[in-house]
């Protein structure tokens, strides 16, 4: 069902020229939890496509209500679990530019006013996980609002993004846009322009990276370097994942005596791009990957994989510290995220860390001197690692706020007291069978 009124919009209105009236907007879709998940799904659409009508099937039942619905786990530790469920919903709309015959605006023009409207959108600053979920050429505008924002030095903004699914995306063009853009004019063209949508600009984005048209494989080489980069500096994150169609979408029918012609919107081979392991096979048409018919369905069922296998990756190598802890390395490290969070900020201006941490002023002298068990700690974020460590630490108290787990409030307990040598020095630790 059409529930996009909650009623959160923001809107980048156009400073290009060419397109006065147009506008990039993310609307919040409505949500049980109040803006209040750790956790959020970001849907763009792609050509002639809407937030209204993209994902929803022809029963009325949109991709967002099965992902309401789908309580399976995507994250799992000791002290809590989260599934689509307990997701925040938002959709990017920039139907603006298939239905006003007035604006004429490329696929970059696009992207830049989503990058600048996702970033100032609550999807970003309110939630610590993003999932984005990109269909045909939205998956084009997704690939180029990261490479906007890597080469912004929006790093906080990036590191939020835990995966990108990227489901039947042109990334080398499609052959209709060719014939479209050659024979514009023609019946067949005018019907192919009338099916992909009339801004010009947009099907000459879409031509094959063999012809004339330099965009795509600009952009193809541009995220090529971001996927570099990105397992180079920033670890494994954000996973892209990648699928395409295997259903013709119709066929041209030449006579009993000739076989029909099928037709694929976007064949296999002009999906290829940077993904992380091969693209995968959706059995179903390119316009109806994105609308989901129930559970299961391929395209659901793929994008819960996904998600599960990434997030069980990011349990494991998203934050860490390190096994061999000192003396005094849990206050240091506080000292660190604290100051993280206060003093060093990105090229948007949003914290190096997403938590916030308090400490119990009584205990800084404590900390200072405390021995943690030697082991690795680690989880998908900071409210986990230290969760872990009071887990495996009893002396440590740590409390953490919910459902956004945000604040991250450290005290300590009883703790034991080992001296080191005849000079009286000592450390703290939570079991004298610690004492080194």
């Amino acid at each position: 069902m059409r529930r996009l009124i909650k009623i959160f919009t923001f809107t980048l209105v156009a400073a290009f020229v060419a397109m006065p009236s147009s506008a990039a907007t993310v609307i919040a879709a409505e949500s049980t939890h109040d803006g209040k998940a750790d956790i959020a799904i970001v849907f763009i659409h792609g050509l002639e496509g809407s937030a209204a009508e993209s994902f929803e099937n022809e029963d009325g039942v949109s991709w967002m209500d099965l992902l309401r619905a789908d309580t399976r786990k995507l994250i799992e530790t000791r002290k809590y679990s989260r599934s689509t469920a307990d997701a925040d919903i938002y959709l990017v709309d920039y139907s603006d530019v298939f239905t006003n015959a007035s604006i004429s605006v490329s696929i970059d023009e696009i992207s830049r006013q989503v990058a600048d409207a996702l970033r100032s959108s609550p999807a970003f600053y309110e939630h610590k996980h993003v999932w984005i979920v990109a269909h045909s050429m939205g998956g084009l505008v997704a690939k180029k609002v990261l490479t906007i924002w890597e080469a912004a030095d929006y790093d906080n903004l990036l590191s939020r993004i835990v995966g990108v699914s990227l489901i039947g995306v042109p990334s080398n063009g499609s052959p209709l846009a060719d014939i479209a853009d050659e024979i514009g004019d023609s019946n067949y063209g005018g019907f192919l322009i009338g099916w992909l949508g009339y801004n010009a600009r947009n099907i000459s984005d879409l031509r094959t990276s063999g012809s004339t048209n330099t965009y795509l494989s600009d952009l193809e080489s541009s995220w090529a370097n971001f996927m570099d980069r990105r397992s180079n500096t920033t670890g494994k994150f954000p996973r892209v994942h990648c699928s395409y169609e295997t259903d013709a979408e119709f066929a041209v029918n030449r006579g009993w005596w000739r076989r029909d012609i099928r037709v694929e919107i976007v064949p296999k081979i002009y999906t290829l791009t940077s993904c992380d392991g091969e693209a995968k096979p959706i059995n179903k048409t390119h316009s109806m990957l994105p609308k989901p018919i129930g559970v299961p369905d391929p395209s659901h069922e793929l994008l819960i994989l996904n998600m599960q296998d990434t997030f069980r990756v990011l349990q494991e190598e998203g934050q860490v510290f390190e096994e061999l802890q000192t003396p005094g390395f849990l206050f240091r490290e506080i000292t660190r995220l604290i100051d993280g969070k206060s003093e060093f900020r990105d090229g948007a201006g949003y914290p190096a860390v997403y938590e916030d941490f308090e400490v119990d002023g009584g205990n800084l002298n404590q900390l200072r001197s405390l021995k943690l068990k030697d082991r690795t700690y680690k989880g998908a974020a900071w409210s986990d690692v230290f969760e872990e460590i009071s887990e495996l630490n009893p002396c440590v108290v740590v409390g953490v706020d919910e459902p956004k787990r945000k604040t991250v409030r450290v005290g300590l307990g009883e703790v034991e007291s080992c001296k080191l040598n005849s000079d009286d020095h000592s450390v703290l630790v939570c079991d004298l069978q610690e004492c080194p």
